[in-house]
Protein backbone atom coordinates (compact mmCIF):
# COMPACT_ATOMS: atom_id res chain seq x y z
CA UNK A 1 0.00 0.00 0.00
CA UNK A 2 0.74 3.38 -1.10
CA UNK A 3 0.99 6.12 1.82
CA UNK A 4 0.84 9.80 2.45
CA UNK A 5 0.61 11.62 5.74
CA UNK A 6 0.34 15.84 6.59
CA UNK A 7 -0.08 16.50 10.53
CA UNK A 8 -0.62 13.09 11.67
CA UNK A 9 -3.70 12.50 8.77
CA UNK A 10 -2.69 9.74 6.45
CA UNK A 11 -4.33 8.31 3.12
CA UNK A 12 -3.16 4.86 2.06
CA UNK A 13 -3.98 3.38 -0.92
CA UNK A 14 -2.85 0.21 -3.39
CA UNK A 15 -2.69 2.93 -6.35
CA UNK A 16 -0.49 5.63 -6.87
CA UNK A 17 -0.73 8.45 -4.67
CA UNK A 18 0.19 12.14 -5.58
CA UNK A 19 3.15 12.97 -3.67
CA UNK A 20 2.35 16.68 -3.05
CA UNK A 21 0.38 18.69 0.47
CA UNK A 22 -2.38 19.71 -1.71
CA UNK A 23 -4.48 16.97 -0.95
CA UNK A 24 -4.97 18.36 2.90
CA UNK A 25 -6.26 21.45 1.75
CA UNK A 26 -10.07 20.21 2.37
CA UNK A 27 -9.31 19.22 5.70
CA UNK A 28 -7.02 22.61 7.03
CA UNK A 29 -10.21 24.56 5.58
CA UNK A 30 -12.91 22.73 7.43
CA UNK A 31 -10.85 22.99 10.73
CA UNK A 32 -9.82 26.96 10.00
CA UNK A 33 -13.56 27.21 9.47
CA UNK A 34 -14.71 25.33 12.60
CA UNK A 35 -11.91 26.85 15.27
CA UNK A 36 -11.71 30.41 14.15
CA UNK A 37 -7.82 30.87 13.05
CA UNK A 38 -6.99 31.80 9.76
CA UNK A 39 -6.81 28.90 7.39
CA UNK A 40 -2.92 28.81 6.02
CA UNK A 41 -3.28 26.60 2.70
CA UNK A 42 -0.04 26.93 1.49
CA UNK A 43 -0.20 26.35 -2.77
CA UNK A 44 -3.60 26.49 -4.56
CA UNK A 45 -4.51 25.23 -8.01
CA UNK A 46 -5.93 29.01 -9.57
CA UNK A 47 -9.37 26.86 -10.18
CA UNK A 48 -9.41 26.18 -6.42
CA UNK A 49 -7.99 29.77 -5.94
CA UNK A 50 -11.27 31.26 -7.32
CA UNK A 51 -14.12 28.59 -5.40
CA UNK A 52 -12.28 29.04 -1.57
CA UNK A 53 -13.85 31.82 -0.54
CA UNK A 54 -17.39 30.50 -1.62
CA UNK A 55 -16.76 27.44 0.05
CA UNK A 56 -15.20 28.47 3.61
CA UNK A 57 -18.82 31.06 3.93
CA UNK A 58 -20.90 28.00 2.82
CA UNK A 59 -18.99 26.06 5.57
CA UNK A 60 -19.58 29.36 7.79
CA UNK A 61 -23.18 29.44 7.46
CA UNK A 62 -23.66 25.65 7.62
CA UNK A 63 -21.47 25.04 11.07
CA UNK A 64 -21.78 28.43 12.44
CA UNK A 65 -18.49 28.53 11.60
CA UNK A 66 -15.57 31.43 11.04
CA UNK A 67 -15.24 33.66 7.99
CA UNK A 68 -11.29 32.97 8.76
CA UNK A 69 -8.31 34.75 6.54
CA UNK A 70 -6.99 32.73 3.55
CA UNK A 71 -3.70 32.83 3.46
CA UNK A 72 -2.25 30.57 0.05
CA UNK A 73 -0.13 31.26 -2.73
CA UNK A 74 -1.90 30.72 -6.39
CA UNK A 75 0.47 28.04 -7.82
CA UNK A 76 2.30 28.23 -10.92
CA UNK A 77 2.36 25.16 -12.19
CA UNK A 78 -0.93 23.05 -12.14
CA UNK A 79 -0.57 19.65 -11.96
CA UNK A 80 -1.78 18.13 -15.57
CA UNK A 81 -5.28 16.33 -16.22
CA UNK A 82 -4.76 12.37 -16.25
CA UNK A 83 -7.34 10.57 -18.35
CA UNK A 84 -9.66 8.05 -16.32
CA UNK A 85 -12.75 8.76 -14.25
CA UNK A 86 -13.43 7.51 -11.14
CA UNK A 87 -16.59 7.09 -8.40
CA UNK A 88 -16.52 6.48 -4.71
CA UNK A 89 -17.98 3.56 -4.37
CA UNK A 90 -19.33 1.82 -1.32
CA UNK A 91 -22.16 -0.29 -2.25
CA UNK A 92 -25.28 1.24 -1.82
CA UNK A 93 -27.98 2.32 -3.54
CA UNK A 94 -26.90 5.98 -5.06
CA UNK A 95 -23.21 4.72 -5.96
CA UNK A 96 -24.80 1.46 -7.42
CA UNK A 97 -26.93 3.74 -9.48
CA UNK A 98 -24.39 6.52 -10.61
CA UNK A 99 -22.16 3.16 -12.03
CA UNK A 100 -24.78 2.44 -14.05
CA UNK A 101 -26.08 6.08 -15.07
CA UNK A 102 -22.29 6.29 -16.07
CA UNK A 103 -20.64 2.81 -17.20
CA UNK A 104 -19.30 3.59 -20.35
CA UNK A 105 -17.91 6.70 -18.53
CA UNK A 106 -16.12 5.26 -15.32
CA UNK A 107 -13.31 3.45 -15.06
CA UNK A 108 -11.81 2.84 -10.79
CA UNK A 109 -14.31 2.29 -8.38
CA UNK A 110 -13.11 3.42 -5.59
CA UNK A 111 -13.81 2.18 -2.12
CA UNK A 112 -12.80 3.67 1.27
CA UNK A 113 -11.95 2.21 4.74
CA UNK A 114 -12.46 4.19 7.42
CA UNK A 115 -15.69 6.40 6.34
CA UNK A 116 -18.50 4.26 7.06
CA UNK A 117 -17.04 1.40 8.19
CA UNK A 118 -14.44 2.09 10.85
CA UNK A 119 -10.84 1.47 10.93
CA UNK A 120 -11.12 -1.19 13.20
CA UNK A 121 -13.87 -3.01 11.91
CA UNK A 122 -11.65 -5.47 9.44
CA UNK A 123 -13.93 -8.14 9.11
CA UNK A 124 -16.80 -6.22 8.17
CA UNK A 125 -14.93 -4.34 5.73
CA UNK A 126 -13.20 -7.60 4.24
CA UNK A 127 -16.77 -8.30 3.51
CA UNK A 128 -17.81 -5.30 1.92
CA UNK A 129 -14.40 -5.74 -0.20
CA UNK A 130 -15.27 -9.28 -1.68
CA UNK A 131 -18.83 -7.65 -2.97
CA UNK A 132 -17.41 -4.70 -4.36
CA UNK A 133 -14.70 -6.35 -5.74
CA UNK A 134 -17.23 -8.64 -7.19
CA UNK A 135 -19.52 -5.40 -8.86
CA UNK A 136 -16.44 -4.44 -9.95
CA UNK A 137 -15.18 -7.53 -11.98
CA UNK A 138 -19.12 -7.64 -13.18
CA UNK A 139 -19.01 -4.14 -14.64
CA UNK A 140 -15.35 -3.98 -15.89
CA UNK A 141 -13.80 -1.80 -13.97
CA UNK A 142 -10.62 -1.34 -11.62
CA UNK A 143 -11.26 -1.47 -7.93
CA UNK A 144 -9.13 1.30 -6.09
CA UNK A 145 -9.41 0.28 -2.28
CA UNK A 146 -8.06 3.39 0.42
CA UNK A 147 -7.73 3.14 4.06
CA UNK A 148 -7.21 6.51 5.49
CA UNK A 149 -8.22 8.11 9.44
CA UNK A 150 -10.02 11.25 8.01
CA UNK A 151 -13.05 10.57 9.99
CA UNK A 152 -11.37 9.87 13.31
CA UNK A 153 -9.25 12.55 12.51
CA UNK A 154 -12.15 14.95 11.61
CA UNK A 155 -12.53 18.86 13.25
CA UNK A 156 -15.22 19.35 15.84
CA UNK A 157 -17.95 20.36 13.49
CA UNK A 158 -21.66 21.00 14.39
CA UNK A 159 -23.03 17.50 12.50
CA UNK A 160 -19.52 15.99 12.29
CA UNK A 161 -19.21 13.34 9.38
CA UNK A 162 -22.60 14.68 8.30
CA UNK A 163 -21.38 18.03 6.98
CA UNK A 164 -17.27 16.66 6.58
CA UNK A 165 -17.49 14.07 4.50
CA UNK A 166 -17.63 16.17 1.32
CA UNK A 167 -14.72 17.37 1.93
CA UNK A 168 -12.91 14.15 3.27
CA UNK A 169 -13.63 12.86 -0.39
CA UNK A 170 -12.33 15.82 -2.45
CA UNK A 171 -8.67 15.11 -0.30
CA UNK A 172 -8.89 11.66 -1.48
CA UNK A 173 -9.56 12.58 -4.97
CA UNK A 174 -6.89 15.06 -4.60
CA UNK A 175 -4.72 11.96 -3.11
CA UNK A 176 -5.46 9.66 -5.98
CA UNK A 177 -4.89 12.33 -8.64
CA UNK A 178 -2.59 10.29 -10.30
CA UNK A 179 -5.01 7.84 -11.28
CA UNK A 180 -8.12 9.96 -12.75
CA UNK A 181 -8.89 13.70 -14.28
CA UNK A 182 -12.44 13.41 -13.15
CA UNK A 183 -14.12 11.82 -9.94
CA UNK A 184 -17.96 11.51 -9.65
CA UNK A 185 -19.15 11.74 -5.81
CA UNK A 186 -22.88 9.78 -5.71
CA UNK A 187 -25.56 11.96 -4.00
CA UNK A 188 -27.18 11.05 -0.99
CA UNK A 189 -30.39 13.23 -1.50
CA UNK A 190 -32.68 14.10 -4.32
CA UNK A 191 -33.15 17.71 -5.41
CA UNK A 192 -36.34 17.39 -4.08
CA UNK A 193 -34.87 17.23 -0.24
CA UNK A 194 -31.85 19.13 -0.45
CA UNK A 195 -30.70 20.62 3.11
CA UNK A 196 -27.45 21.52 4.82
CA UNK A 197 -25.45 18.01 4.18
CA UNK A 198 -21.35 17.86 3.82
CA UNK A 199 -21.73 16.27 0.37
CA UNK A 200 -23.60 18.74 -2.16
CA UNK A 201 -24.32 19.65 -5.38
CA UNK A 202 -23.26 23.27 -4.14
CA UNK A 203 -20.72 22.51 -2.95
CA UNK A 204 -18.81 19.47 -3.99
CA UNK A 205 -18.03 20.60 -7.39
CA UNK A 206 -16.25 23.65 -6.01
CA UNK A 207 -13.40 21.16 -4.63
CA UNK A 208 -12.21 20.77 -8.17
CA UNK A 209 -9.25 21.58 -10.07
CA UNK A 210 -7.58 21.75 -12.75
CA UNK A 211 -6.23 18.14 -12.38
CA UNK A 212 -9.13 16.77 -11.05
CA UNK A 213 -12.90 17.78 -11.49
CA UNK A 214 -15.27 16.58 -8.99
CA UNK A 215 -19.00 15.91 -10.19
CA UNK A 216 -22.22 15.57 -7.23
CA UNK A 217 -23.91 13.14 -9.39
CA UNK A 218 -27.64 11.74 -9.19
CA UNK A 219 -30.40 13.73 -7.70
CA UNK A 220 -33.30 11.67 -8.54
CA UNK A 221 -35.50 10.12 -5.84
CA UNK A 222 -34.01 6.79 -4.14
CA UNK A 223 -37.23 5.10 -5.70
CA UNK A 224 -36.36 6.19 -9.06
CA UNK A 225 -32.61 5.21 -8.46
CA UNK A 226 -34.03 1.03 -7.34
CA UNK A 227 -36.22 1.58 -10.51
CA UNK A 228 -33.12 1.65 -12.51
CA UNK A 229 -30.90 -1.10 -10.23
CA UNK A 230 -34.33 -3.81 -10.50
CA UNK A 231 -33.00 -3.95 -14.28
CA UNK A 232 -29.60 -5.31 -13.27
CA UNK A 233 -30.16 -8.41 -10.53
CA UNK A 234 -26.79 -8.82 -9.76
CA UNK A 235 -26.52 -5.97 -8.47
CA UNK A 236 -29.33 -5.73 -6.51
CA UNK A 237 -27.68 -8.79 -4.84
CA UNK A 238 -25.06 -7.21 -4.13
CA UNK A 239 -25.92 -4.10 -2.57
CA UNK A 240 -24.74 -2.75 0.55
CA UNK A 241 -26.84 -0.26 2.61
CA UNK A 242 -26.14 -0.84 5.94
CA UNK A 243 -24.46 1.35 8.52
CA UNK A 244 -24.25 -1.31 11.44
CA UNK A 245 -21.79 -3.37 9.60
CA UNK A 246 -23.03 -6.60 10.93
CA UNK A 247 -20.74 -10.12 10.01
CA UNK A 248 -24.34 -10.04 7.55
CA UNK A 249 -23.66 -7.70 5.58
CA UNK A 250 -26.96 -5.83 5.77
CA UNK A 251 -28.60 -6.47 8.86
CA UNK A 252 -32.00 -6.30 7.48
CA UNK A 253 -33.58 -4.15 10.99
CA UNK A 254 -32.10 -0.84 10.74
CA UNK A 255 -34.20 2.00 9.24
CA UNK A 256 -31.98 1.67 5.84
CA UNK A 257 -32.36 -1.81 5.54
CA UNK A 258 -36.07 -1.67 6.42
CA UNK A 259 -36.54 0.78 3.50
CA UNK A 260 -34.59 -0.39 0.77
CA UNK A 261 -36.25 -3.90 1.83
CA UNK A 262 -39.32 -1.85 1.45
CA UNK A 263 -39.04 -0.33 -2.41
CA UNK A 264 -37.71 -3.25 -3.81
CA UNK A 265 -40.56 -5.23 -2.48
CA UNK A 266 -42.78 -2.28 -4.11
CA UNK A 267 -40.72 -2.82 -7.11
CA UNK A 268 -41.71 -6.26 -7.39
CA UNK A 269 -38.47 -7.85 -5.97
CA UNK A 270 -39.98 -10.33 -3.47
CA UNK A 271 -36.81 -12.14 -2.30
CA UNK A 272 -33.09 -10.28 -2.69
CA UNK A 273 -30.24 -11.79 -1.76
CA UNK A 274 -28.44 -8.91 0.01
CA UNK A 275 -31.24 -9.06 2.76
CA UNK A 276 -32.58 -11.25 5.26
CA UNK A 277 -35.58 -12.55 4.46
CA UNK A 278 -37.21 -11.02 7.60
CA UNK A 279 -39.61 -8.00 6.38
CA UNK A 280 -42.90 -8.00 8.11
CA UNK A 281 -45.33 -4.88 9.16
CA UNK A 282 -44.32 -5.26 12.97
CA UNK A 283 -40.93 -4.89 11.89
CA UNK A 284 -41.58 -1.64 9.76
CA UNK A 285 -44.30 0.16 12.17
CA UNK A 286 -41.73 -0.14 14.53
CA UNK A 287 -38.77 2.05 12.66
CA UNK A 288 -38.49 5.30 14.56
CA UNK A 289 -37.86 7.91 11.79
CA UNK A 290 -36.28 11.60 11.74
CA UNK A 291 -37.31 14.69 9.70
CA UNK A 292 -34.59 13.68 7.31
CA UNK A 293 -34.95 9.84 6.58
CA UNK A 294 -39.17 10.73 6.61
CA UNK A 295 -38.91 12.02 3.53
CA UNK A 296 -37.89 9.26 2.00
CA UNK A 297 -40.32 7.10 3.68
CA UNK A 298 -42.89 9.19 2.18
CA UNK A 299 -41.95 7.88 -1.03
CA UNK A 300 -42.76 4.72 0.26
CA UNK A 301 -46.64 5.79 0.34
CA UNK A 302 -48.73 4.66 -2.70
CA UNK A 303 -45.78 2.67 -4.04
CA UNK A 304 -47.19 -0.23 -5.17
CA UNK A 305 -46.90 -2.15 -1.58
CA UNK A 306 -49.41 -4.65 -0.36
CA UNK A 307 -51.79 -3.38 1.91
CA UNK A 308 -50.34 -4.50 5.28
CA UNK A 309 -47.25 -2.79 4.14
CA UNK A 310 -48.50 -0.10 3.23
CA UNK A 311 -50.44 0.56 6.55
CA UNK A 312 -47.03 -0.57 8.56
CA UNK A 313 -45.34 2.15 6.98
CA UNK A 314 -48.21 4.98 7.61
CA UNK A 315 -48.08 3.57 10.91
CA UNK A 316 -43.96 4.10 11.36
CA UNK A 317 -44.40 7.75 10.07
CA UNK A 318 -45.63 10.86 12.86
CA UNK A 319 -49.06 11.62 12.14
CA UNK A 320 -48.49 15.29 10.51
CA UNK A 321 -45.72 13.74 8.55
CA UNK A 322 -47.79 10.89 7.26
CA UNK A 323 -50.60 12.92 5.85
CA UNK A 324 -54.16 11.70 6.83
CA UNK A 325 -56.84 9.08 7.52
CA UNK A 326 -57.66 7.64 4.21
CA UNK A 327 -61.49 8.91 4.77
CA UNK A 328 -60.29 12.54 4.74
CA UNK A 329 -61.31 14.45 1.43
CA UNK A 330 -58.16 16.45 -0.29
CA UNK A 331 -58.98 19.64 -1.51
CA UNK A 332 -56.28 21.21 -3.80
CA UNK A 333 -56.42 24.61 -5.27
CA UNK A 334 -57.99 26.11 -8.68
CA UNK A 335 -56.34 28.38 -10.69
CA UNK A 336 -54.12 28.06 -14.03
CA UNK A 337 -51.14 26.11 -13.12
CA UNK A 338 -52.84 22.79 -14.36
CA UNK A 339 -49.64 21.67 -16.96
CA UNK A 340 -45.78 22.31 -17.84
CA UNK A 341 -45.99 26.03 -17.97
CA UNK A 342 -45.63 25.61 -14.44
CA UNK A 343 -44.06 22.44 -13.39
CA UNK A 344 -43.18 23.36 -9.61
CA UNK A 345 -46.79 23.53 -8.93
CA UNK A 346 -48.09 20.85 -11.25
CA UNK A 347 -45.51 18.36 -9.97
CA UNK A 348 -46.30 19.43 -6.47
CA UNK A 349 -49.86 18.12 -7.07
CA UNK A 350 -48.82 15.12 -8.71
CA UNK A 351 -46.56 14.17 -5.55
CA UNK A 352 -50.08 14.41 -3.86
CA UNK A 353 -52.13 12.26 -6.00
CA UNK A 354 -48.86 9.65 -5.17
CA UNK A 355 -48.88 9.68 -1.45
CA UNK A 356 -52.77 10.16 -0.94
CA UNK A 357 -53.68 7.26 -2.90
CA UNK A 358 -56.65 5.95 -1.30
CA UNK A 359 -57.94 9.48 0.11
CA UNK A 360 -60.90 11.33 -2.22
CA UNK A 361 -58.80 13.82 -3.95
CA UNK A 362 -60.69 17.11 -5.66
CA UNK A 363 -59.08 19.70 -7.40
CA UNK A 364 -60.78 23.13 -7.84
CA UNK A 365 -61.68 24.61 -10.94
CA UNK A 366 -58.96 24.95 -13.14
CA UNK A 367 -57.23 25.37 -16.67
CA UNK A 368 -55.55 22.85 -18.84
CA UNK A 369 -52.48 23.43 -20.73
CA UNK A 370 -49.55 21.26 -22.07
CA UNK A 371 -46.72 22.59 -24.21
CA UNK A 372 -45.43 18.81 -24.45
CA UNK A 373 -47.78 15.80 -25.39
CA UNK A 374 -45.25 13.44 -24.09
CA UNK A 375 -45.51 15.37 -20.44
CA UNK A 376 -49.47 15.51 -20.75
CA UNK A 377 -49.41 11.89 -20.87
CA UNK A 378 -47.14 11.24 -18.35
CA UNK A 379 -49.16 13.18 -16.04
CA UNK A 380 -52.47 11.91 -16.99
CA UNK A 381 -51.10 8.24 -16.20
CA UNK A 382 -50.62 9.57 -12.75
CA UNK A 383 -53.76 10.95 -12.32
CA UNK A 384 -55.95 7.84 -14.06
CA UNK A 385 -54.42 5.64 -11.62
CA UNK A 386 -55.52 7.40 -8.51
CA UNK A 387 -58.76 5.48 -7.33
CA UNK A 388 -60.81 8.79 -6.42
CA UNK A 389 -59.69 11.72 -7.50
CA UNK A 390 -62.15 14.31 -9.27
CA UNK A 391 -60.65 17.45 -11.31
CA UNK A 392 -62.57 20.45 -12.10
CA UNK A 393 -62.18 22.32 -15.50
CA UNK A 394 -62.96 25.97 -15.96
CA UNK A 395 -63.89 25.62 -19.70
CA UNK A 396 -65.23 22.74 -21.99
CA UNK A 397 -61.78 23.09 -23.78
CA UNK A 398 -59.49 21.70 -20.56
CA UNK A 399 -62.49 19.21 -19.86
CA UNK A 400 -62.16 17.55 -23.44
CA UNK A 401 -58.14 17.48 -22.79
CA UNK A 402 -58.68 15.68 -19.56
CA UNK A 403 -61.34 13.13 -20.92
CA UNK A 404 -59.79 12.64 -24.04
CA UNK A 405 -56.35 11.90 -21.67
CA UNK A 406 -58.79 8.96 -20.43
CA UNK A 407 -59.79 11.56 -17.13
CA UNK A 408 -63.53 10.41 -16.66
CA UNK A 409 -63.78 11.68 -12.88
CA UNK A 410 -63.71 15.28 -14.19
CA UNK A 411 -66.82 18.46 -15.05
CA UNK A 412 -66.77 22.30 -15.65
CA UNK A 413 -67.36 24.15 -13.08
CA UNK A 414 -66.91 28.08 -13.37
CA UNK A 415 -63.11 29.76 -11.23
CA UNK A 416 -63.94 29.89 -7.69
CA UNK A 417 -63.42 34.53 -8.10
CA UNK A 418 -66.98 34.07 -9.41
CA UNK A 419 -68.47 32.50 -6.24
CA UNK A 420 -67.81 35.99 -4.56
CA UNK A 421 -70.55 37.36 -6.92
CA UNK A 422 -72.92 39.62 -4.81
CA UNK A 423 -70.45 39.61 -1.96
CA UNK A 424 -68.33 42.84 -3.37
CA UNK A 425 -68.95 45.90 -3.79
CA UNK A 426 -67.48 49.01 -5.22
CA UNK A 427 -65.65 51.57 -3.10
CA UNK A 428 -66.33 54.43 -5.16
CA UNK A 429 -69.78 54.37 -6.96
CA UNK A 430 -69.48 57.83 -9.53
CA UNK A 431 -66.26 58.64 -9.32
CA UNK A 432 -64.04 57.24 -12.08
CA UNK A 433 -60.47 57.67 -13.76
CA UNK A 434 -61.15 59.25 -17.33
CA UNK A 435 -58.92 57.04 -18.55
CA UNK A 436 -59.32 53.06 -18.90
CA UNK A 437 -57.14 50.91 -16.98
CA UNK A 438 -54.27 48.45 -18.69
CA UNK A 439 -54.26 45.79 -16.16
CA UNK A 440 -51.88 43.37 -18.39
CA UNK A 441 -49.46 40.82 -17.47
CA UNK A 442 -46.27 39.99 -19.17
CA UNK A 443 -44.57 36.67 -18.22
CA UNK A 444 -44.47 33.66 -19.96
CA UNK A 445 -48.52 33.25 -20.73
CA UNK A 446 -48.08 37.45 -22.15
CA UNK A 447 -49.42 37.29 -25.95
CA UNK A 448 -48.88 40.71 -28.08
CA UNK A 449 -52.33 42.82 -28.27
CA UNK A 450 -53.42 45.89 -30.84
CA UNK A 451 -54.40 47.36 -27.23
CA UNK A 452 -50.72 47.89 -26.01
CA UNK A 453 -49.57 48.84 -29.44
CA UNK A 454 -48.53 52.30 -30.87
CA UNK A 455 -49.48 55.30 -28.81
CA UNK A 456 -50.99 52.97 -26.07
CA UNK A 457 -47.79 51.50 -25.33
CA UNK A 458 -46.56 54.32 -23.86
CA UNK A 459 -49.47 54.37 -21.31
CA UNK A 460 -49.65 52.96 -17.69
CA UNK A 461 -50.06 49.47 -17.24
CA UNK A 462 -51.00 47.75 -13.57
CA UNK A 463 -50.58 43.92 -12.37
CA UNK A 464 -51.08 42.25 -9.00
CA UNK A 465 -47.81 42.84 -7.55
CA UNK A 466 -48.07 46.58 -8.05
CA UNK A 467 -51.74 46.53 -6.22
CA UNK A 468 -51.53 43.89 -3.13
CA UNK A 469 -49.36 45.56 -0.92
CA UNK A 470 -45.95 44.47 -0.18
CA UNK A 471 -46.82 43.95 3.32
CA UNK A 472 -49.44 41.56 2.74
CA UNK A 473 -47.40 39.70 0.28
CA UNK A 474 -44.35 39.47 2.97
CA UNK A 475 -46.87 38.19 5.47
CA UNK A 476 -48.10 35.47 3.02
CA UNK A 477 -44.73 34.48 2.88
CA UNK A 478 -43.85 34.39 6.47
CA UNK A 479 -47.09 32.41 7.19
CA UNK A 480 -46.57 29.71 4.40
CA UNK A 481 -42.91 29.55 5.56
CA UNK A 482 -43.96 28.77 9.43
CA UNK A 483 -46.24 26.27 7.71
CA UNK A 484 -43.74 24.09 5.75
CA UNK A 485 -40.91 24.69 8.91
CA UNK A 486 -43.96 22.89 11.40
CA UNK A 487 -44.45 20.39 8.67
CA UNK A 488 -40.82 19.56 8.20
CA UNK A 489 -40.55 19.16 12.34
CA UNK A 490 -43.26 16.75 11.95
CA UNK A 491 -45.59 19.49 13.85
CA UNK A 492 -49.35 19.62 13.30
CA UNK A 493 -50.78 22.72 11.70
CA UNK A 494 -54.13 22.41 11.99
CA UNK A 495 -55.57 26.00 11.89
CA UNK A 496 -54.70 28.45 9.33
CA UNK A 497 -56.15 31.79 11.16
CA UNK A 498 -53.38 33.68 9.72
CA UNK A 499 -53.83 32.79 6.49
CA UNK A 500 -57.57 34.47 6.53
CA UNK A 501 -56.92 37.97 7.25
CA UNK A 502 -54.23 38.09 4.44
CA UNK A 503 -56.80 37.04 2.17
CA UNK A 504 -59.56 39.51 3.18
CA UNK A 505 -56.95 42.20 2.65
CA UNK A 506 -56.10 41.23 -0.66
CA UNK A 507 -59.35 40.82 -1.91
CA UNK A 508 -59.89 44.31 -0.45
CA UNK A 509 -56.86 45.40 -1.77
CA UNK A 510 -57.96 44.51 -5.44
CA UNK A 511 -61.83 45.66 -4.95
CA UNK A 512 -60.62 49.40 -3.93
CA UNK A 513 -58.35 49.86 -7.23
CA UNK A 514 -60.47 48.39 -9.77
CA UNK A 515 -63.43 50.86 -8.35
CA UNK A 516 -61.12 54.00 -9.57
CA UNK A 517 -62.03 52.56 -12.83
CA UNK A 518 -64.90 52.77 -15.47
CA UNK A 519 -63.70 50.52 -18.12
CA UNK A 520 -60.59 47.79 -17.83
CA UNK A 521 -58.61 46.50 -20.22
CA UNK A 522 -56.66 42.71 -19.58
CA UNK A 523 -55.31 39.94 -20.55
CA UNK A 524 -55.93 38.16 -16.90
CA UNK A 525 -58.53 36.47 -16.09
CA UNK A 526 -59.50 37.01 -12.33
CA UNK A 527 -58.96 40.86 -13.47
CA UNK A 528 -62.06 40.02 -15.89
CA UNK A 529 -63.83 38.57 -13.60
CA UNK A 530 -63.03 40.72 -10.18
CA UNK A 531 -64.08 43.65 -13.32
CA UNK A 532 -67.38 41.94 -14.15
CA UNK A 533 -68.12 41.31 -10.42
CA UNK A 534 -67.83 45.19 -9.59
CA UNK A 535 -70.20 45.83 -12.67
CA UNK A 536 -67.17 47.65 -14.43
CA UNK A 537 -67.19 47.83 -18.46
CA UNK A 538 -64.33 44.69 -19.16
CA UNK A 539 -62.39 45.04 -22.35
CA UNK A 540 -60.52 41.57 -22.45
CA UNK A 541 -57.83 40.15 -24.58
CA UNK A 542 -56.52 36.59 -24.66
CA UNK A 543 -53.07 35.02 -23.18
CA UNK A 544 -50.53 32.96 -25.61
CA UNK A 545 -52.69 29.74 -25.06
CA UNK A 546 -56.36 31.43 -25.21
CA UNK A 547 -57.28 31.21 -21.59
CA UNK A 548 -59.50 33.84 -21.48
CA UNK A 549 -61.57 32.84 -24.64
CA UNK A 550 -62.19 29.51 -23.71
CA UNK A 551 -63.40 30.87 -20.25
CA UNK A 552 -66.25 33.34 -21.87
CA UNK A 553 -67.23 30.88 -24.57
CA UNK A 554 -67.83 28.47 -21.38
CA UNK A 555 -69.46 31.30 -18.89
CA UNK A 556 -69.24 34.56 -19.87
CA UNK A 557 -70.80 34.89 -23.49
CA UNK A 558 -73.73 37.36 -23.93
CA UNK A 559 -72.98 39.65 -20.61
CA UNK A 560 -73.13 43.16 -22.36
CA UNK A 561 -70.43 44.28 -19.93
CA UNK A 562 -67.77 42.51 -21.83
CA UNK A 563 -66.25 42.99 -24.66
CA UNK A 564 -63.45 41.70 -26.54
CA UNK A 565 -60.18 42.28 -28.36
CA UNK A 566 -60.28 41.20 -31.74
CA UNK A 567 -57.42 38.89 -33.13
CA UNK A 568 -55.09 40.57 -35.56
Amino acid sequence: MNRIIDHGVWIEADAPLADTPQWSIPLRLVKAVAEGEAANLGSISPLLAGNLETIRDIYAAWIDGHKVPLNFEISSNPAATISGVSLFFSGGVDSFYSLIKHRDEIDNLVLVHGFDIPLENSEAFALAETQVREAARLFGKRLIVVRTNLREEQPNIPGRWEMYHGAAMAAVAYALAPNHGKVYIASSNSYVDLHTWGSHPLLDPLWSTEAVQIVHDGGETRMNKLRALVQYPEAVARLRVCWRNPGSFNCGHCEKCVRTMLALRALGVERCAAFPDILTPNLVSQQNLDRYTVRIWRELLGAGLPPNLNAAVRSAMPSSIRGLDDDVVIICQGGGNFGDLYPFFHESRERVIKLYPNNPIVILPQTVYFNSQDRLGQSMKIFREHRNCHIFARDAHSLEILQRAGIHRSSTMPDMAQYLWRSLHPDQLNCYEEQPMRFVRRDKEFKPSAILRGERRREQTYDWPIIVSRKNSRQARMVIAAIQKQCEFGLSYQKYWQWHPMQERAIRDGVRFFSNFRKIYTNRLHAMILGLLLEREVCAFDNSYGKLSSYRNCWLSGMESLTWEPEE
